[in-house]
Parts: C-alpha cells; sequence; structure tokens
C-alpha cells in the first residue's frame, strides 16, 4: 500500500494545483464548496432557504451522504421536499451512493409520506414477476411487490453456450439477424454487458456482418427500454462482478462482500428489466450466473432459442405433436422444421390436424422402422434429394431431414 500512496498522492496533488489555477472545481467539489458556504455563511444559508421553498430530488436511491446533508441544510420547517427513487435500482455504489439513505427514508424524515409506486409499465408480467423473485434475494431494501400492466409473455430465453466467445456468439448473432430481417428496428433490440471484455467478441462478429448493435453496459443503460433485450456474459466471473479483492478499491471506499453482492443483483434487475416483451440470457455451460438461477425456473425456457416471431400463434410439431411457442424455428424436442409448410397452427381438434397432415403424407407420425431406417440411409448414399426420398418413404420433408441427422448420430 505504501506504494500506492506514493503513486497517488503526486497524482491528487497535481489535480488539485491545476485546478486551482484554473478556477475549476469537479462536481463533488461544487458540492464541497457549497456545504462550507452554508455552514460559515449564515446569510448565504437564509437567502437560499427563502429562495428555494420545494426541493425535488430524483433518483434518490442514488444519492450519497454529501448530497443529503446539503438538502437537509436547506430545510426549514415549511419546506416542501419531494423524492423520487426505487431502492431496487440504486447501483451506484461504487462512486459513493448509499442504498441505506432511500431504504431508511422514513426514519430520517419521520414527518414523510411514502407514497408507494409498484406498477411497471414496461415489462410483461413474466418479466416483473421474475425480477421480483431475484430482487427478494436482497435483505437491505423496501418490502414491495411490484405488477404488471401488461399480461404475462413468454417465458425468458436462456441460452448455455459451450463457449460463449464461439457458439453464444453466433446464436446471438443469428437471432439478431433475423429480427432485423422482419423489420425490427435497432432501437427496440438492445445488448447489455456488465464487463466490456463479454462484450468485444460480440461486437467483432456484428461489424463482420454489418449488422448496427444498441448494445450497452447495464450502468448505461439504466432508464433505456427495448422489445428484444440480450444479456451476454452472464458467468460466475463476469456477472456478479465484485471487487472484494481489489485493494486499492477498498482503501477508496470500504465494503463487505454481501453489500456488493446486493448491488450486483440490483445492477441485474435493472438488466433485466429493460425488455418489453422479450429477454435472452446468454451464459455459459458450467460457469452460469447464479442471478439466473435466481429469476426462477418457473420463468425459464432453457431448451435452445433459435428465433422469434410476434405475429404468429403457438405451432404444433408435426412430427412428435410437440406444442411450441411461435419463436421456435426448429422443435427443441425432434428438431423438425416449424416453418410454414412443416408445422400447422395448433387446433383445439389435434386428431383432424393429423389427419389432414397424413392426407399428403401417409407414414406421418408413425413410429420409424429398421427397413425404413435402412432405405432411407440407401436412397440418401444413392444421392437422391430429400425431397425425393420424402415422396418414396411417405413421410414430411421435415421428418427426413431429422431422422437423417439422428441416424448420423
Amino acid at each position: 500500500m505504501a506504494g500506492f500512496y506514493r503513486l497517488a498522492g503526486p497524482i491528487a496533488e497535481g489535480f488539485e494545483k491545476y485546478c486551482v489555477q484554473r478556477s475549476y472545481l469537479d462536481f463533488n467539489d461544487i458540492l464541497l464548496k457549497l456545504m462550507e458556504v452554508l455552514r460559515d455563511d449564515p446569510v448565504v444559508l437564509s437567502t437560499l432557504r427563502e429562495k428555494f421553498t420545494h426541493i425535488m430530488v430524483d433518483e434518490y436511491q442514488d444519492v450519497n451522504t454529501l448530497q443529503v446533508n446539503m438538502v437537509d441544510a436547506l430545510l426549514t420547517p415549511k419546506t416542501n421536499l419531494f423524492c423520487v427513487g426505487d431502492d431496487w435500482q440504486s447501483i451506484y455504489g461504487w462512486r459513493g451512493s448509499e442504498v441505506e439513505h432511500i431504504v431508511r427514508f422514513k426514519e430520517h424524515y419521520p414527518e414523510a409520506t411514502i407514497l408507494p409506486f409498484t406498477t411497471n409499465y414496461r415489462s410483461d408480467s413474466t418479466i416483473v414477476e421474475a425480477s421480483n423473485a431475484l430482487i427478494a434475494n436482497n435483505k437491505l431494501k423496501l418490502e414491495k411487490q411490484v405488477v404488471s400492466s401488461k399480461p404475462a409473455g413468454k417465458k425468458i430465453q436462456v441460452y448455455a453456450a459451450k463457449r460463449e466467445d464461439e457458439d453464444g456468439v453466433e446464436r446471438v448473432v443469428q437471432s439478431i439477424r433475423e429480427l432485423y430481417d422482419k423489420g425490427f428496428p435497432k432501437e427496440e433490440v438492445l445488448i447489455l454487458y456488465r464487463r466490456s471484455k463479454s462484450w468485444f467478441p460480440y461486437r467483432d462478429r456484428l461489424r463482420e456482418e454489418g449488422l448496427p448493435v444498441n448494445a450497452k453496459t447495464v450502468h448505461a443503460a439504466k432508464g433505456m427500454e427495448a422489445r428484444v433485450v440480450f444479456i451476454i456474459g452472464l458467468t460466475a466471473n463476469y456477472f456478479p462482478n465484485v471487487w472484494e479483492a481489489d485493494r486499492i478499491f477498498q482503501l477508496i471506499k470500504k465494503d463487505d462482500v454481501k453489500k456488493m453482492m446486493e448491488e450486483e443483483r440490483r445492477l441485474f434487475y435493472v438488466a433485466v428489466t429493460r425488455a418489453k416483451e422479450a429477454l435472452y440470457l446468454i451464459t455459459e455451460v458450467g460457469n452460469e450466473s447464479r442471478f439466473i438461477e435466481e429469476l426462477s425456473e418457473r420463468y425459464l425456457d432453457r431448451r435452445n432459442f433459435m428465433t422469434i416471431n410476434y405475429e404468429s400463434d403457438p405451432l404444433l410439431c408435426t412430427k412428435c405433436a410437440t406444442v411450441l411457442e411461435s419463436y421456435f424455428r426448429l422443435c427443441p424436442i425432434c428438431g423438425t422444421s416449424t416453418g410454414p409448410e412443416h408445422a400447422g397452427m395448433v387446433d383445439e381438434d389435434t386428431p383432424e390436424h393429423v389427419a389432414k397432415v397424413r392426407e399428403l403424407h401417409p407414414r406421418a407420425y408413425e413410429r420409424w422402422s429398421n427397413e425404413e431406417d435402412v432405405r432411407l440411409k440407401e436412397l440418401w448414399a444413392s444421392g437422391q434429394s430429400p425431397e425425393h426420398i420424402a415422396l418414396e418413404l411417405q413421410r414430411q420433408l421435415s421428418a427426413i431431414k431429422s431422422r437423417m441427422q439422428k441416424l448420423d448420430k
């Protein structure tokens, strides 16, 4: 630590001298100088108290002790103080804010009236309920239950890559390309990340594809929203990102690991609630962020997402009869294509639909026999087209492709 002081001392002194010579003040200095004036000059204090009879503080969850002291100094029994904030979104502890100020607001201002605002007008109820489950793991918070003004949407999609910088990147790039092809403006597709290092491989791949991104750190995205949000880098080593081992950081602001972990959880809460309709979480097998599980499995879909479709109804896989949500391009159970030529809309009378499919493909939905497998391999090896094979075996084209993939394994 002696080395740190030898380096930091001259830098701090040089910065202060630079500011004095040019009559500069940084933001903290402005507050400190103001507090000195309010303390030492009663005329100025009285003038400001008379002038500002109504004080509003926005984003109160991000205030620090100096700012609270400044507000207190301006208050009189006749002053009207109005503060707006959400303790669940307090994410700037690393730069001095203290969530305790809003959590203990009623203790500090006993005569205050608290007006709870618990309706989320941005995200659908699936996302809101999942975020409620997440933040419930925090101890230092105001108790409330946020509800959505919108009905439930599809589950939160989780993709566990073998290597995020490889198949994880490809999956996200593919999905973004399809969103743009569907006419989504880039403002409605948002990529969020905790650390810049996790963003770099995505950035490079998107540039190669000529795709525009809308990527932000979670801190920079506070206040933003988008129809579709991808949160990348959700691995144990990237998010949560707790700096308890950083001795220099601990010198600047002494803190404990539990408190930092709660702020990381609030940061993830902010990321999750940027999504209006669809949320995609990218992690790695065996290295999953603890926060994903804290969203509650009931709100998650861990089948590998492929694409998004907001306009169509649920689909019925015509091979295995699995009911699929509209955003799947491949059935996650059997691998069958769910394109319009291979999948039917879900009807109340499913047998009728099956009968209709069998009019064109008599062997549809039938179990594959050993003889069929042998013939399929022969036809495939002879160079016959999948369409020809499907016609001879009286099966759907998607079933032929799916079966060959399975036999190749």
